[in-house]
């Protein structure tokens, strides 16, 4: 038996767990896990024997969260290879926060309960309190709410979804924005096209993860999830397809998890819902009675969730952790950026538009990225090797030469006065 015990935050930027466990009858004690002010997480590894990063991530949603202490469910040898990161990459804040937020509910199965995550992509965080979300609320009121969660850069579908699986920032995973260019391969990348596997093979998502220490795994629809990834797949997954509702959907992953009496249910399952973030791209999050609609319909779906999961027996005896992978901000016709006007159109090739442009030069970068940041005030163009730090966003070569930062609430388009709808 091992316990964990959660504790008060010391500072807004700093929190502490305290662990003790068993791994082959060896009892460790850990004293903490340290957040630190870049938002990359410290281990006090004086008191940590098995540092393999896989190993953390398995072990850690083994535990049960009731009042203020977070018990094992069991001691299982966990057989997973170190990634290449380092562990202070892999453990970040993110992270942590998503592990702890999952730990709870009870268990009256033997072993661990599944683990059910779900996506509901562009959910802004003041959704909750500009919208009644009486099921949401209700569900997080006999769980746990987190405090915020911040997302990687770029603030893209795909970058985040990734992350939300991996625990890394974007440069280390590989899928560095919806729109890439690879430079070895010379090919690109986009959202929506039959993109091969090997895009995504610079990390190892949980669902392939916990195929290796015996659990079954499925993912509905989530980003990358159809693909196999390093020639593996999870046990079963859903192609995207938009004409496929959220009760199908929900449908479809909770068989998985029951199983029948051939096959054991899956152990962690995966499932993505593409709103609230298509209508507020094309309505914009400040629209009150668009959004309103929309957010009525997601709640209804949370709703849907859980009496599902009732009656299929499956509540009380499984994990569910909702998430979502970026905020939005109220764009204008009125705070655009043309980038023909700053840099002549034939001195550049274009990657990526909006919000984080992307771009490679035909000639000298450096001359081009101080042309761009006299040209507007509202941008901040980077050369790639002077992108700050805290972005985790240098180290991959599909990351551009140039990357230009518009300002919260404008939007930087190749020419004319059109606001695109969907960024």
């Amino acid at each position: 038996m091992s316990v964990c015990v959660a504790g008060d935050y010391l500072s807004s930027e700093v929190k502490v767990v305290v662990c003790c466990y068993t791994i082959k009858e060896t009892v460790f004690y850990s004293k903490g896990w340290y957040v630190s002010v870049q938002n990359e997480l410290y281990f006090d590894r004086a008191h940590w024997k098995h540092n393999d990063t896989n190993l953390v991530s398995l072990t850690i949603f083994q535990c049960l969260i009731k009042g203020s202490e977070v018990k094992w469910l069991g001691s299982r040898e966990f057989k997973c290879n170190a990634r290449r990161t380092t562990f202070f990459h892999l453990y970040n804040r993110m992270l942590l926060k998503i592990l702890l937020g999952f730990l709870c509910g009870a268990a009256a199965r033997q072993g661990p309960p599944p683990l059910l995550l779900v996506s509901f992509d562009g959910f802004r965080a003041d959704y909750l309190q500009r919208f009644p979300m009486p099921n949401l609320k209700l569900l997080y009121s006999q769980g746990v709410l987190v405090e915020e969660l911040t997302s990687v850069f770029v603030t893209k579908t795909f970058p985040n979804h990734y992350t939300l699986v991996t625990g890394l920032y974007t440069e280390s995973h590989g899928i560095v924005a919806n729109i890439m260019y690879d430079p070895v391969s010379k090919s690109y990348f986009q959202v929506g096209k039959n993109n091969t596997p090997w895009w995504w093979e610079e990390a190892e998502p949980l669902w392939i993860t916990a195929l290796d220490s015996g659990y079954k795994t499925a993912g509905v629809m989530w980003p990358g999830s159809e693909l196999a990834i390093r020639n593996r797949t999870p046990t079963y997954f859903c192609p995207y397809d938009s004409d496929v509702t959220f009760q199908q959907r929900v449908e479809l992953v909770t068989k998985w998890i029951q199983g029948d009496e051939k096959e054991e249910g899956v152990m962690f399952a995966a499932l993505y819902w593409e709103e609230p973030d298509r209508s507020g791209h094309f309505y914009g999050p400040d629209n009150t009675t668009a959004m309103a609609k929309v957010l009525k319909e997601v709640d209804d779906n949370i709703g849907l969730l859980v009496s599902e999961l009732k009656r299929t027996g499956l509540w009380g005896h499984i994990n569910v952790l909702i998430v979502s992978d970026h905020g939005m901000s109220q764009c204008s016709a009125e705070r655009l950026i043309q980038l023909d006007d700053c840099i002549h159109p034939d001195s550049y090739t274009l990657v990526d538009l909006a919000p984080v442009t992307a771009i490679i030069p035909h000639s000298d970068p450096k001359t081009m990225v101080d042309l761009l940041n006299e040209c507007h005030a509202h941008i901040t163009a980077y050369l790639k090797e002077d992108i700050p730090e805290r972005f985790h966003y240098r180290n991959n070569i599909r990351i551009q030469p140039i990357i230009v930062v518009a300002d919260d609430g404008w939007t930087i388009v190749q020419h004319g006065n059109v606001l695109p709808h969907s960024q």
